[in-house]
């Protein structure tokens, strides 16, 4: 069981107050009122998963939470809380957007902008807080789209929804054994899919097909960079260097010998190339990422079985005279 916070185990007269604290702890700083209750009867859970944080939320009686723009200059953790309702209805509004969700709907919720959830009855909802960073180019899509009610009407949505509610069952229980970083790559994967663009199901391409070919199209456009390698690219990525090497399995070839590969196929291309016949090896070496002339020496020598002024010679004697 993770961190819970339960307002019975407090007098009546200080409910109130430790869910407002609490809150704004866990989440982010934010106003909270309770109608003209002068108690408050809540619950909440929080589990870890890898980057995610992941909570189940009760609440009983009238609530109205308000992220403000002196909350906001307090304090920005910059991720975005989706829910899923349980149980209950939630009105929530941000920026020009509005919904009043039911159970069996989720939301987005953008913490770098104001926004009022308000609970009128006793709700269930399950929580889980994104970095936008963990999200890539998909945040600004999603941040488009904060506080629209999003129905369980595409395969790829229930999913989602199963997936976190099968996490936060799981780790109710006591956890999810050593796998905690796989499963929040695969709900990052999921989540980044929320607003994708529609395409037809015999037209998307598999997930994994999409990441390889981003990850290689992002390896061949920083060969130059002598730091290249799996930490950087899982990074740039936004992605788990353990997930990055599972990818890479189905190659034959581990990420960095991927990259070396990589890198000697543009050296000897240029070792070959007759207009390059003056440009010192070093500067050829340097140009792909390789950290010295002498580790570039090495690397060739080992994959082609010969040095780069031999390869280079090699390839000026086939060349037919000018």
């Amino acid at each position: 069981m993770g961190l819970v916070i339960d307002t019975s185990t407090v007098a009546p007269h200080e409910r109130t107050e430790l869910w407002s604290a609490t809150t704004s702890a866990l989440f982010f700083p934010s106003e909270m009122s309770f109608g003209a209750a002068a108690s408050y009867a809540g619950w909440m859970a929080q589990y870890t998963l890898g980057p995610l944080d992941l909570f189940r939320v009760r609440g009983h009686g009238p609530l109205t939470l308000d992220r403000t723009r002196s909350g906001i200059v307090c304090a920005d953790p910059e991720f975005f809380a989706l829910s899923i309702l349980l149980r209950g209805r939630l009105r929530a509004r941000q920026e020009d957007r509005a919904s009043h969700v039911g159970p069996g709907v989720m939301s987005v919720y953008d913490s770098s902008l104001p926004f009022r959830l308000r609970a009128d009855a006793p709700f269930d909802q399950l929580v889980v807080t994104v970095p936008k960073a963990m999200l890539g180019p998909q945040a600004d899509r999603i941040a488009h789209h904060s506080a629209h009610p999003i129905p369980l009407d595409t395969a790829d949505r229930r999913l989602t929804a199963s997936l976190i509610q099968a996490l936060v069952a799981e780790l109710e229980h006591g956890g999810v054994g050593g796998s905690e970083q796989e499963l929040a790559d695969a709900l990052l994967a999921l989540l980044r899919g929320l607003y994708a663009p529609d395409v037809r199901p015999s037209t998307r391409e598999r997930l994994p097909v999409a990441h390889m070919r981003a990850i290689k199209a992002y390896i061949d456009e920083h060969l130059a960079d002598p730091t290249l390698g799996p930490e950087s690219i899982a990074r740039s990525q936004f992605i788990s260097t353990r997930y990055l090497h599972a990818l890479f399995e189905p190659e034959g070839l581990t990420v960095s010998r991927w990259v070396r590969t990589r890198r000697l196929e543009r050296a000897r291309r240029d070792l070959q190339d007759p207009a390059l016949a003056a440009v010192p090896i070093g500067v050829i070496a340097a140009r792909w990422g390789f950290s010295s002339p002498s580790r570039f020496s090495h690397a060739v020598r080992a994959d082609l079985g010969c040095s780069p002024s031999e390869l280079r010679a090699a390839a000026a004697r086939r060349r037919p005279p000018s």
